[in-house]
C-alpha cells in the first residue's frame, strides 16, 4: 500500500502543477488516476512523512481547484455578459421578411 501513497503523491504532485500552469485538460485526464490511488490507500501502512506529505499537497491541491473554479465562473459570466451586449441579429416574420429590432419590439408589435 505505500506504492498507493507514492502513485498519489505523484498524481497531486503533477495535478497541482497541471493547475498552476492553467493546464485544466491535464489535470482532468489525471483524476481517474487520482481517485484509484486514493482509494488503494491503507491508511496504517503510510508513514508520518508521507502522511504530511499527502495533506499537504491535498491542501494545496483544493485551493488550487478552487481557484480554477472561480476562474472559470469568471469566464462563463464574461461570455454571459458579452452574448448580452451582442445586438440581435435579424428576425423574421410569418411572411419570411425581416423584422427591425430585437425580439422584444418585434412581439411587442405583433401583440
Amino acid at each position: 500500500m505505500i506504492d498507493a501513497a507514492l502513485k498519489l503523491e505523484a498524481i497531486l504532485t503533477a495535478e497541482n502543477e497541471a493547475l498552476e500552469g492553467h493546464d485544466a485538460d491535464a489535470a482532468v485526464a489525471l483524476l481517474a488516476d487520482k481517485l484509484a490511488a486514493a482509494q488503494a490507500l491503507d491508511p496504517e501502512q503510510i508513514t508520518p512523512e508521507q502522511g504530511t506529505r499527502l495533506r499537504e499537497l491535498s491542501v494545496r491541491n483544493q485551493m488550487l481547484l478552487e481557484r480554477a473554479l472561480r476562474v472559470q465562473g469568471e469566464i462563463i459570466g464574461m461570455v454571459v455578459r458579452a452574448a448580452r451586449l451582442m445586438p440581435a441579429g435579424p428576425r423574421y416574420g410569418a411572411a419570411g421578411n425581416t423584422i427591425p429590432g430585437d425580439c422584444r419590439v418585434a412581439l411587442t408589435r405583433q401583440a
